[in-house]
């Protein structure tokens, strides 16, 4: 159970879980392979500073995602495909076993191949990815037996899974708090002035590979 202050800090398998509030916590299935020394990882005043950029993210990811959507232009589904998204979505996050989230996500009229995670729980998900999956399906049907969501939900659940283990593992977050720790001045550092600039970088993105596949395979 969370203290008194209701925060707690918790590191499994290399991904940090920061909890604010007071509330239950169960951990299911913890192996202790070896017990590591309890130090605090930030000065209190620093650890102030990321909650306050926690919160600041989510709230400029709402913002940068709406903006994208409106450049971009959306549509309301493409070809059938709402209904696999929607179920493939629904899968992978009963999969994955997380509290739940408001998810939100958009078709975007763009026909290059690409999806996307922001920090706050919203996803995008380019018609040329969506065209792409569609142009496989076809140059390697055999199975007539197999309906065309089953192709596409198979297809299309294996991008999605990386794209919400981005947003699980809070690696938009990560990155911001090693700038943070990097930076000379810390409250010069704001989430509106980072996540224009994210990039994940390779080891966030083979954990990304690594948490979805463990969704996908679920």
């Amino acid at each position: 159970k969370t203290g008194a202050d209701g925060k707690v800090e918790l590191l499994l398998d290399q991904t940090e879980y920061l909890i604010l509030r007071n509330q239950e916590v169960v951990l299911k299935d913890l192996q202790l392979k070896s017990f590591i020394s309890v130090k605090p990882t930030a000065v209190p005043a620093v650890r102030g500073l990321y909650e306050e950029i926690l919160v600041q993210l989510e709230k400029e990811s709402a913002e940068a995602y709406k903006e994208y959507v409106k450049a971009k232009g959306t549509l309301e589904d493409h070809k059938g495909w709402k209904k696999v998204i929607d179920l493939s979505f629904a899968k992978l996050m009963t999969a994955a076993g997380k509290e739940s989230f408001n998810l939100q996500y958009a078709i975007i009229k763009d026909d290059s191949f690409n999806a996307g995670a922001f920090p706050g729980g919203q996803f995008i998900i380019h018609v040329g990815t969506l065209d792409s999956l569609d142009k496989k399906i076809e140059s390697t049907q055999k199975d007539k037996t197999e309906s065309l969501d089953s192709k596409r939900e198979s297809l299309l659940a294996a991008i999605l899974s990386h794209e919400l283990a981005h947003y699980y593992n809070k690696h938009a977050f990560q990155k911001i708090k090693k700038i943070i720790g990097d930076a000379e001045d810390k409250k010069a550092v704001t989430a509106e002035r980072e996540l224009i600039s994210i990039r994940f970088g390779q080891e966030m993105e083979l954990d990304a590979d690594m948490s979805g596949f463990l969704y996908y395979q679920k």
